[in-house]
């Protein structure tokens, strides 16, 4: 016979209790990583933390890319722009007033580099 009944049956009775606390942890913990798939649906899958940041960072590449490729077409146009304006300027022809006062001035300029003697 045992001299204590009442501990063998508190031992009992703590097995059991500690039988369903490891048994609800695991349900608990099953729960937990089984969870993020049913709350994003199936459309959504989830997602971890590395794999979006990922996408972002791609994201983010070609954006930037876009924007220096669209800043790129923008100058060839200003360029482009600029030497037909250039070409249309040249095809205009000067008037005989004009080419006068373009030679005065460029004879005047000349004559104001050349005044000073140089410097020895």
């Amino acid at each position: 016979m045992n001299k204590h009944p009442d501990k063998l049956n508190a031992a009992r009775q703590a097995s059991k209790l500690v039988r369903a606390s490891v048994g609800a942890l695991a349900v608990c913990t099953l729960l937990g990583a089984v969870a993020p798939v049913f709350a994003s649906g199936p459309d959504n899958p989830p997602q971890r933390k590395e794999e979006r940041s990922d996408r972002n960072r791609n994201e983010d590449r070609e954006r930037v890319q876009r924007d220096m490729e669209m800043r790129a077409e923008e100058r060839r146009r200003m360029l482009q722009d600029s030497t037909n304006n250039a070409e249309a300027s040249r095809r205009v022809r000067m008037t005989a007033d004009e080419r006068r006062d373009l030679r005065r001035q460029i004879n005047e300029a000349g004559a104001e580099v050349y005044a000073l003697p140089p410097r020895r």
